[in-house]
């Protein structure tokens, strides 16, 4: 006969009262490790559990409803029974392997229902459309939606000794400590608790703080759970106490469509309304990628109301937006837009004659850009690889027959700007614009060739239709194609244009032309379109999320108000910077090579500084410091002694006088230098920061720099 304690128990169960509907319902068993290790299904009041009537003796057994979440079943743990209203059975010593529970609570089932949520949102990265930031959707991003634990149910299981810190903290608060990264900026704001003005302990109400002088750690409690709403933005700030206050489980995974919008449904319990926390992923080079993942405490959205939209702003620089091309107001228009991310057309000089008065010199600003220097502060050359981004109307590829472009460029000044007019040159380099192909929740990115286009004799590149789906590429399995949106070029040209010796970049430096055409298709090759001159537009100066008709000055006039063409002068210039700092010099004696120099009377005798800071056509900012020993002000900042700034191009407004070749010098009063001291040693910095840009960035690589020391010592 089979041992009875083999044998499997069969389970039996009742109500107090009778239910109105018939519940899904399981049986849970933990282990003494709190593991669940079966989990089986009621029918009617019945169920037959795996488990052995020994093995049951030293479980945990649970009644309570079965989650209508995708795979929740699978990772449960013991504090969700708490959150299920679970009925914890007695188990009594089994003498069969029959085992009938005492009737479950009325508390208990009453609370056995789940209510469907439907949880909404949309996930954007904010981008720069025309000098405007511009909230844009993502496609095709995974967003993970997860529940946060009520702090009801997380409070027992908080150690005393972190609620008597917390206490303590509450009643004599410390400066907050910082918040770990990645935080988004702005900070989403969840619903009920504002999140807008995060502030420290120390604004928390007196009458709150009484409430925790306390030292019982289950008063402590109490008053956390009925101040919890008032507390929360404070506890946000405090990260040590999160593992503690904080915890979540995912509910469902859902991908956004070609808006970046994600809709679905999850399940809660109808005594619970959901606290929500998103975090999102991203295909990038093939592999899913975390790009949005905040801290929990500062991210939830608490008592989330079922049905309102999500908002989710993603940052991550590897992060594409999707949607239709932008294009200028008049669908047959063409906005030759910037050079680079932010050097917009209408911010680059185009007058030959202007000028500025730097530092009593005078600057030729022709082919300059004012990019980071405030508007209308023509210093900046260009250099490195150029792409030129042009937007065009929603007609084009088909209006008056246009259906390809090009770039060329010529040389028109040397680096001094004496005239040396050079020949056309056509931009060859290929180009590429990218978008995604679809089909179903799978999806690749792809890149599409505008050129230049190899079906013709001479260069033209495809102007792009306003949808991915139109480009004439074969499409048999006719799958979904949409746009990555992001600022494509339309031609790219690397202004190194012979090389990177010195001499090189310093032969190539000048001022150029560069030169865009609409194409018309005869035959095999491409004639150049004659259009009216409203056709060409630019971002309007200093409203650049406008367009406006291009200038005479950027068009390649034609009879009848007419224009073959846009074209704009650049300033090129790739020369490296030099710094060098100089041995100081007292009364004509240098600094010995363990830079010391002597003195005899601080009070009438001066200390030669200098030091070289150079670019062969001025185009630098320069920066020196002078601090002595570890001198710092009452604010425990730097002290520095002596400082200039200023261009390469003349005398600092600080006092030093430029000489041949960018040797800067300047005679600083001893006494200015020591201060209080009779003997000092002091460092020196030198930063040399070339203006030229690529239209992104200025960071090209042409910076130098240089340090030095030198200690003053009475004779």
């Amino acid at each position: 006969m089979k041992s009875i304690e083999k044998q499997n128990v069969k389970l039996n169960v009742g109500f107090d009262g009778q239910p109105t509907e018939e519940l899904s319902l399981k049986a849970y068993v933990f282990n003494q490790k709190g593991k669940l290790i079966e989990a089986a299904p009621l029918k009617k009041t019945a169920a037959n559990l795996k488990v052995s009537k020994s093995d049951l003796k030293h479980s945990r057994l649970f009644i309570a409803p079965e989650s209508k979440n995708d795979n929740k079943e699978e990772r449960l743990e013991l504090a969700d029974m708490a959150k299920r209203v679970a009925y914890e059975a007695q188990i009594p010593n089994l003498k069969s392997n029959q085992l009938k529970l005492t009737p479950i609570p009325k508390f208990n089932w009453e609370n056995w229902c789940w209510l469907a949520c439907r949880v909404r949102g949309r996930v954007v990265k904010s981008i720069s459309v025309n000098g405007s930031d511009t909230n844009m959707p993502v496609c095709h991003a995974r967003v993970h939606i997860c529940e946060v634990d009520k702090l009801k149910l997380i409070i027992p299981t908080i150690p005393d000794d972190i609620l008597i810190d917390l206490r303590d903290i509450i009643i004599n608060p410390p400066l907050p400590e910082p918040i770990p990264r990645p935080i988004p900026i702005p900070l989403p704001v969840p619903d009920p608790v504002p999140f807008k003005e995060l502030s420290t302990f120390q604004n928390i109400d007196f009458e709150v703080k009484k409430q925790f002088q306390v030292q019982s750690p289950k008063l402590i409690r109490e008053a956390l759970l009925s101040n919890f709403q008032l507390l929360h933005p404070y506890l946000c700030l405090t990260p040590r106490f999160w593992p503690f206050f904080y915890r979540c489980d995912e509910l469902r995974t859902v991908l956004t469509d070609h808006q970046g919008r994600f809709d679905t449904t999850i399940f809660h319990p109808c005594a619970d309304q959901p606290d929500l926390y998103f975090w999102v992923e991203y295909m990038i080079d093939g592999s899913w990628e975390t790009v949005y993942k905040p801290s929990i405490p500062c991210h939830t959205y608490w008592d989330y109301r079922c049905g309102s939209e999500v908002t989710i702003t993603l940052d991550d620089e590897r992060v594409d937006v999707c949607g239709e091309l932008p294009g200028p107001e008049g669908s047959d228009s063409v906005e030759i837009v910037k050079v680079g991310s932010g050097a917009f057309v209408s911010h680059i000089q185009q007058q030959e004659a202007a000028t500025s008065n730097i530092q009593g010199e005078i600057l030729q600003t022709v082919g300059l850009t004012d990019l980071g220097l405030g508007s209308g502060n023509y210093r900046r050359p260009f250099g490195g690889s150029l792409g030129f981004r042009v937007h065009f109307g929603s007609s084009y590829p088909i209006v008056g027959g246009i259906t390809h472009y090009r770039w060329s460029y010529r040389r028109i000044r040397n680096a001094n700007l004496s005239p040396n007019l050079g020949a056309w040159k056509e931009i060859t380099n290929p180009a590429y614009i990218r978008y995604y192909e679809e089909e179903g929740a799978r999806f690749t990115k792809k890149a599409y060739s505008l050129g230049p286009d190899p079906a013709f004799v001479n260069t033209g590149f495809k102007i792009p239709p306003r949808r991915a789906e139109d480009i004439d590429v074969a499409n048999p399995r006719n799958l979904d194609r949409t746009w990555v949106l992001e600022e494509w070029n339309s031609a790219i040209i690397n202004t190194l244009f012979t090389g990177v010796s010195a001499l090189q970049r310093q032969n190539d430096a000048g001022l150029y032309e560069f030169k865009f055409e609409l194409l018309t298709q005869n035959g095999n090759g491409f004639d150049v379109a004659v259009v009216d001159q409203d056709t060409f537009q630019i971002p309007k100066f200093n409203e650049t999320d406008v367009s406006v008709d291009a200038p005479d000055i950027n068009l390649i006039l034609a009879p009848g108000n007419k224009a073959s063409g846009f074209r704009m002068k650049l300033r090129v210039d790739n020369n490296k910077c030099e710094a060098d700092i100089f041995p100081v010099r007292v009364n004509a004696q240098e600094a010995n090579e363990c830079g010391f120099v002597q003195y005899q009377n601080a009070n009438i005798q001066n200390a030669e500084l200098s030091f070289k800071a150079f670019h062969p056509n001025n185009f630098a900012n320069l920066s020196f410091r002078v601090r002595k020993g570890t001198e710092k002000d009452g604010l425990g900042r730097p002290v520095y002694r002596e400082r200039a700034s200023g261009m390469v191009i003349g005398d600092t407004t600080q006092g030093y006088n430029r000489a041949a070749g960018g040797v800067f010098t300047k005679n600083v009063p001893i006494h200015d230098l020591l201060g209080n001291c009779v003997d000092a040693a002091f460092g020196e910095y030198l930063y040399v920061d070339a203006l030229a840009t690529n239209g992104s960035t200025n960071e090209l690589g042409y910076d130098a720099s240089s340090l030095a020391g030198f200690a003053l010592q009475k004779q």
